[in-house]
This record gives C-alpha cells, sequence and structure tokens, in this order.
C-alpha cells in the first residue's frame, strides 16, 4: 500500500510540474517579438501617462528568444540588453546603448533606466506590461 501512495504522489508531482513548464512556455511565447512603448505608470501614484503623439519616432524593445536579447530602439539610441525569466518575472541585465543627445530623450531615459529595474511582467493580449522597482511600469504595444 505504501509503495502505490508512493508512486501516486511521484505521479501527481510530475503532473503538476509539467503544467508549470508549458506555462512558462506558453509565457514566453507571448513575450517574443517587438514591442512599442505607448505609455508609462506611476508607480506610487499608479497615474498613467501616454507616450506623446508629438514625437514621430518611438520607443521600442525587440525581445528574442534563441538569445535571451532584448534590442532597445530608441529615439536617440540604440542598444541591447539580456534577460532571463522565471515564470513572470523578469530580470535585466548587462545593458548596452549607445549615448547620442537629442530633443526627445526624456522618454527614452523613461524606458532605459526603468527596463533595467524590471522584475515582473504580464501580457494582455497585444499589450505588455513590465514592473519596475524604479520610478515607472512600463507599458507596450505589439508591434503589427
Amino acid at each position: 500500500m505504501k509503495t502505490i501512495n508512493f508512486f501516486l504522489i511521484l505521479i501527481f508531482l510530475l503532473a503538476n510540474t509539467e503544467c508549470k513548464k508549458s506555462n512558462l512556455n506558453q509565457n514566453n511565447s507571448l513575450l517574443m517579438g517587438g514591442w512599442t512603448l505607448t505609455a508609462i505608470q506611476n508607480v506610487n501614484t499608479n497615474q498613467i501617462t501616454n507616450y506623446p503623439d508629438s514625437i514621430p519616432k518611438k520607443e521600442s524593445i525587440t525581445i528574442t528568444d534563441s538569445s535571451s536579447i532584448i534590442k532597445i530602439g530608441g529615439v536617440c539610441n540604440t542598444g541591447w540588453c539580456t534577460y532571463s525569466i522565471n515564470g513572470n518575472k523578469i530580470s535585466i541585465s548587462s545593458m548596452v546603448t549607445t549615448k547620442f543627445l537629442c530633443k526627445d530623450i526624456i522618454w527614452e531615459d523613461y524606458l532605459l533606466f526603468n527596463l533595467e529595474s524590471a522584475f515582473l511582467f504580464t501580457v494582455y493580449g497585444n499589450q505588455l506590461n513590465i514592473r519596475s522597482s524604479r520610478a515607472f511600469n512600463l507599458i507596450f504595444e505589439k508591434k503589427q
């Protein structure tokens, strides 16, 4: 009887572990691709500020699966960083960007400063929310 109970528990644990892996893979596949920054959300007040229509070029990121790299395309600069994912937790490291100055660099600063301290992400349809431990959470829309 003890042997049967042990095997039943083992089968239950293996089945649940497999479900968690498939959820992780589903999160990864939803996250992959190009994203355009559409808004920022103040972490203290939850106030959302939309990306200004007056800026013709938008900040963007492209998340790659095979190399765990996020490519960054800004108004003034480009760059990349590495990432790792565990469930819906995300960790960013090794950020490298060019350092040009231009008129609308403030939104690029919002992106880079807050992406660097990202810790959690959620994908809802074509919207990606990245939570940051700094001043602003980042809200993106999937590129077509």
